[in-house]
C-alpha cells in the first residue's frame, strides 16, 4: 500500500474504533431510542450515534472526502462527481460507512437487558456470543452486528475496516492483506494498521468446501 493508502486506512480505523467504544459506554435505552431528526423513519440511537461519530472523525481527516452512508446517503453528492476522466486532480476519496449493520438484529438482542445497563457489558459477557448465535445462528464471525468503514480512491477500492460488536473483533482488509483483532473492554491509546499486522491474526480465506481458520 502506498502512504496515502496507509494514512487513510489508519483514519478510518481511528474513526471505527471510535464510534464503537462510545457505543459501548452508552445504555440500551440510548441505543433504543428513536432518532427522528436524523436519518431515515426508522433509525435509532444505536444506528445515528456510530454514523454522526464515523462522519466527524472521517471529515475531520479529509473535509474534501465524500462519504457516503447508511442512514443519510450522500448527501446530494452524485458519486460521479468523485472524479472526472484523465484529470487526477479532481479524484475525491470517497468512504461508504455502515455504521450499525445488522441493526434489526441488534434492537431484538438489546432489548431483552434491562434499559439502564451498559452495552459494553452486555459485549462482554461471557455468554453474549452463545446468546447471539442462539438468537440468530452462528458462527457470530458472520452472523454478530457490526460497523464498517470502506473506501475507494481513483474508482478503486483500496481497503474495508470492520468491527463485528459481538465477537468484539476488528478485521481489516487492504492490500497487505486480512488481519483480524480482538479487542479490549477499553479504547486503546493506540491501534493503527502497524499494530494490526503485528498483533492481529492472519486470517485465510480457503476454497470452497474448507473451513476458514486463522493463524
Amino acid at each position: 500500500m502506498q502512504g496515502i493508502e496507509i494514512s487513510y486506512l489508519n483514519a478510518a480505523i481511528r474513526a471505527v474504533l471510535k464510534a464503537y467504544y462510545d457505543l459501548r459506554r452508552s445504555t440500551v435505552e440510548d441505543a433504543l431510542r428513536p432518532i427522528r431528526a436524523y436519518g431515515k423513519r426508522d433509525t435509532l440511537g444505536m444506528d445515528a450515534l456510530p454514523e454522526i461519530t464515523i462522519c466527524e472523525e472521517l471529515g475531520r481527516y479529509d473535509a474534501g472526502a465524500v462519504i457516503v452512508t447508511e442512514e443519510t446517503g450522500t448527501k446530494g453528492i452524485r458519486l460521479s462527481d468523485t472524479f472526472r476522466a484523465n484529470d487526477p486532480q479532481t479524484f475525491r476519496t470517497v468512504f461508504i460507512c455502515d455504521p450499525t449493520d445488522r441493526s434489526n438484529q441488534l434492537k431484538a438482542f438489546l432489548i431483552d437487558f434491562p434499559k439502564e445497563k451498559k452495552i459494553g457489558e452486555i459485549f462482554g459477557e461471557p455468554s453474549a456470543i452463545a446468546k447471539w448465535e442462539k438468537k440468530f445462528s452462528d458462527p457470530v464471525s458472520i452472523t454478530g452486528a457490526t460497523s464498517a468503514i470502506s473506501c475507494v480512491r481513483q474508482g478503486v477500492p483500496i481497503f474495508a475496516v470492520i468491527v463485528n460488536y459481538i465477537s468484539q473483533e476488528l478485521i481489516v482488509s487492504c492490500g497487505a492483506g486480512n488481519r483480524m483483532l480482538k479487542l479490549p473492554d477499553e479504547r486503546p491509546d493506540l491501534i493503527d494498521l502497524e499494530y494490526i499486522y503485528t498483533q492481529g491474526k492472519l486470517i485465510i480465506f480457503p476454497s470452497v468446501g474448507e473451513d476458514i481458520k486463522t493463524m
